[in-house]
């Protein structure tokens, strides 16, 4: 895992961390770690920035705070699962393959009457 794979990390609030917290690629001090090829799954990573650490096991384990494997720990879990977003057609291809289905369609009625 290397920065450019971190958009953003947003730890939403709990009871534990009222504020919840978000961390960008210019807040990141060091990252390390792996993604699975396949997803869904638990994943071992972890992501560092000046104010808060976050580690994820590859046994879904998982916890947040200052320096959580040795006391600093804030918030933890068991269970953790990393999931990709699907990206969405972008407007321009959705333009464009309206326009060009149009133009299909224009040129197939203009063959129908000759």
């Amino acid at each position: 895992m290397t920065l450019t794979d971190l958009v953003s990390f947003v730890y939403d609030p709990t009871d534990l961390i009222p504020d919840g917290f978000s961390i960008t690629q210019a807040d990141v001090t060091s990252i390390s770690g792996s993604i699975p090829a396949s997803l869904p799954a638990a994943a071992g990573f972890s992501i560092d920035s000046a104010a808060i650490r976050f580690v994820s096991e590859s046994s879904g384990a998982w916890c947040v705070g200052t320096n959580c494997c040795t006391g600093g720990r804030r918030d933890f879990g068991t269970l953790s699962s990393l999931a990709s977003g699907v990206p969405e057609p972008s407007t321009f291809a959705l333009i464009g393959s309206g326009l060009g289905l149009a133009a299909l369609r224009r040129r197939l009625a203009v063959r129908s009457q000759e």
